[in-house]
């Protein structure tokens, strides 16, 4: 059976005192290990470091930090660059140049929708090297519900391995990313109907891969981790709203995930209370039912993309009456969605995240002022640019942390953890 976990990040974590002091020539090497796996894992692509430079940057002796190489070399985490040409006017042999070994494992990120199912492979790195996407056939009240998601998930999870030319023995985590509270335990909420439509046990979602080490997380709370990653200065306090299928809110406080009690921090059912929205029903959802409402046959035609609420959009700056009439209103419930987390957890930042963020890119300054006629409060409101891919960057990330929490425990090429 898998393991399954829900994950949180090591400034998230409670750290024992004792467990940061060294009391054995054994935790002193693991502390040392983890040390230098946290540089390389660190550097962006293809950046090694000598001998030198990583002295300056850990502390460490000269004669640690190759003892430590050596075993990282051994287990196939790093590998030895090409040191170049020795400086002119030196003596003794050009430095030894280490460097992450980025294609010597990969983990697995699994967005599983409503509607769809989007699964990668990344390397070591977290640079995405294999992608599927499947669509679901069947509806919840199908007998075929749970066994279309299933099969179309497993098929997905195939297709990135081989997308990517990676086995599935390479492969040291996965992270499973569901629109539902998950609570400290990894499962999955009860209480409402769209929870237990989405509900599939990740033993059986990845039933072909035993040896997988599973974490299951909110896909809200894994687009805030994403965002919270890609940004740039302090830490700050911000909010990623999904907007798509159903409204979805990942909170993080001053660089922190906020999860709740039993894991809903950022749940929306909430919004059937407020006058104007009435449900956590998403825009992009509204989008395809408003305009499949739309009197006659005439915005039917025009819609060419994949996404209804994109061509909406598009076409209502264009225009086109009804399209502007139901863009219109798709903005007003939104503003209404953003002036609630305004008022209640007033945050630096509200970000935009899914499908619909880059549709709704030009959008946002006639979207700020509709949201500054219900809060007094004001955030700053943007798009993210990692737009449908932000769900997945999150699980890749969560996934890769589990890997350097447990990387004294298992490595890519060596059955037998690093001593």
């Amino acid at each position: 059976m898998s393991h399954v976990e829900v994950w949180a990040s090591p400034a998230e974590k409670s750290i024992p005192t004792h467990a940061l002091v060294a009391t054995s020539t054994n935790v002193l090497r693991r502390s040392n290990t983890l040390a230098l796996l946290k540089i390389f894992s660190s550097a962006s692509a293809g950046k090694s470091f000598t001998t030198s430079e990583l002295i300056e940057l850990s502390d460490l002796t000269r004669s640690t930090i190759l003892a430590v190489c050596d075993d990282l070399l051994a287990a196939g985490w790093i590998a030895e660059s090409d040191a170049g040409p020795r400086v002119e006017g030196t003596r003794g042999r050009p430095s030894r140049r280490f460097a992450l070994n980025p294609g010597a494992a990969h983990v697995v990120g699994v967005d599983l929708g409503f509607s769809s199912v989007t699964c990668v492979v990344a390397d070591l790195l977290g640079q995405i090297v294999g992608r599927s996407r499947r669509a679901f056939h069947s509806r919840p009240d199908s007998p075929e519900w749970i066994i279309d998601r299933t099969a179309e998930t497993q098929a997905a999870v195939d297709e990135s391995l081989h997308d990517a030319g990676a086995e599935a023995g390479t492969v040291l985590a996965a992270t499973l990313a569901v629109p539902a509270p998950v609570d400290h335990t990894g499962r999955v909420g009860v209480g409402d109907e769209f929870w237990d439509w989405i509900r599939i046990d990740p033993d059986l979602l990845f039933s072909g891969h035993p040896e997988w080490p599973i974490v299951v997380e909110n896909d809200a709370n894994l687009a805030a981790l994403a965002e919270r990653e890609a940004m740039s200065g302090p830490a700050q306090s911000l909010v990623v709203l999904l907007a798509g299928d159903r409204f979805g809110a990942g909170i993080v406080e001053n660089g922190v995930l906020h999860r709740g009690h039993h894991g809903g921090g950022g749940e929306m059912k909430y919004l059937s209370l407020i006058e104007g929205v009435g449900s956590t029903v998403g825009i992009g959802r509204l989008a395809q039912d408003w305009a499949q409402d739309a009197v006659g046959d005439h915005l039917q035609t025009k819609l060419t993309s994949e996404s209804v609420a994109a061509d909406v959009f598009r076409l209502g700056e264009e225009g086109d009456d009804v399209a502007h009439d139901i863009s219109g209103r798709l903005l007003d419930r939104l503003a209404r969605v953003i002036a609630t987390l305004v008022s209640l957890l007033d945050p630096g930042r509200i970000v935009l995240g899914g499908g619909v963020a880059t549709s709704l890119q030009p959008l946002i300054p006639e979207l700020r002022l509709r949201v500054e006629e219900h809060t007094a409060f004001a955030s700053e409101l943007l798009a993210s640019p990692l737009a449908s891919d932000i769900v997945i960057q999150g699980a890749v990330h969560a996934a890769l942390a589990h890997v350097w929490d447990h990387a004294l425990k298992s490595s890519p090429s060596a059955p037998t953890a690093i001593r």
